[in-house]
């Protein structure tokens, strides 16, 4: 079953950011409907991925101005027809040249570039939704700027969060709070935590110089979601919500297809407010009443999709004309690490 295709169709797929945690899933996936594979990173030396593709080659980040003519020749050299992003930076460039793939025959589901700005900017997310779904308290200020504002937030009788406006991940992200045991911490878990201390915040901004825009909001401390959908010109063909039940370094390896009105709701409105094309990432979490509210939104495959495919073959769709969505009795992911070897 699945989705159908024409398995006789020849599909040279170009994957960008085989390096992230994520990519052996859905590289692995990809195989079942593609004759060929090019996989592409700005750092391959270390990347076990590179063993799972056709071909690997490294290319420039896409800050650098020799990016997307790395990929043109990548893509005229391999004769690629699909061409998947990983990376969220990599987007912009990509809808930037879009006629130029569009000449070359070349398909790739990319959102326009505004709704990818607008949607990968935690600030600029929250301002353009703000009138239709309820959000969590917050403010954009500098990270400077946080000692003085945390009373808005009832700190420190309450947590609370802040994170980089542009950058993806739990990159930058961290809790404040005075209730946690940090030595404890430090010395029985390993170092994934998030939180940290007023104190230790106001020592890092008293060494360095450095100064950031960032999300300061309340903490929401209930059930965390991430929901996968997929859209085709604007119009939201599907959906599957998975709880995040545990998570090593941020990256899901245990996860569960569930069910909430609540989030299928909201995940209709968030899209009728953009023009996205492609696959669609969100995550949520309950605040204190056990509302799920919006955390962020990632326009591109994430990493744990592949529990989604279960439910609804995303990334087949990113490829394939989508005719059918299959039931699968399978709703738990369980991920553990496989090795390769050179």
């Amino acid at each position: 079953m699945g989705i159908q295709q024409d398995i006789s169709e020849k599909y040279n797929i170009l994957v960008t950011g085989i390096g992230a945690p994520g990519a052996p899933s859905i590289i692995n996936k990809l195989k079942k409907v593609c004759s060929f594979i090019l996989g592409v990173d700005c750092n391959i030396e270390y990347c076990a991925s590179k063993h799972f593709v056709n071909v690997y080659k490294q290319v420039p980040k896409a800050t650098d101005k020799l990016f997307f003519e790395n990929i043109l020749k990548l893509i005229k050299e391999y004769n690629i027809t699909h061409i998947i992003c990983l990376v969220t930076v990599e987007l912009n460039e990509f809808a930037k040249y879009k006629s130029v793939l569009d000449e070359l025959n070349v398909k790739i589901y990319i959102h326009p570039e505004k709704d990818i700005t607008i949607s990968s900017n935690k600030h600029n997310l929250y301002e353009h939704l703000k009138e239709i779904i309820q959000l969590p308290r917050y403010i954009k200020i500098t990270l400077r700027d946080i000692e003085k504002n945390l009373y808005l937030f009832n700190y420190p009788q309450k947590e609370v969060c802040f994170k980089p406006l542009n950058l993806d991940g739990a990159r930058g992200f961290r809790i404040i709070s005075n209730k946690v045991n940090r030595l404890k911490q430090m010395m029985t878990e390993k170092p994934y935590n998030t939180y940290t201390s007023l104190d230790e915040l106001k020592f890092l901004l008293n060494e360095f110089d450095d100064n950031y825009d960032v999300l300061l909001c309340e903490y929401l401390p209930g059930q965390e979601y991430t929901v996968d959908t997929f859209v085709k010109n604007g119009k939201l063909i599907h959906h599957t919500i998975r709880t995040r039940l545990k998570t090593k370094d941020h990256i899901s390896v245990v996860g569960e297809i569930v069910k909430n009105d609540s989030i299928s709701e909201q995940v209709f409105k968030i899209n009728s407010m953009f023009n996205f094309n492609g696959c669609v990432g969100y995550q949520f979490k309950e605040n204190i009443e056990g509302i799920p509210l919006l955390l962020e939104c990632n326009p591109r495959l994430q990493g744990g999709t592949i529990l989604s495919c279960q439910d609804f073959d995303y990334i087949s769709a990113n490829i394939t004309n989508v005719k059918k969505i299959k039931n699968n009795k399978y709703t738990k992911m369980l991920r553990y690490f496989q090795e390769s070897y050179e």
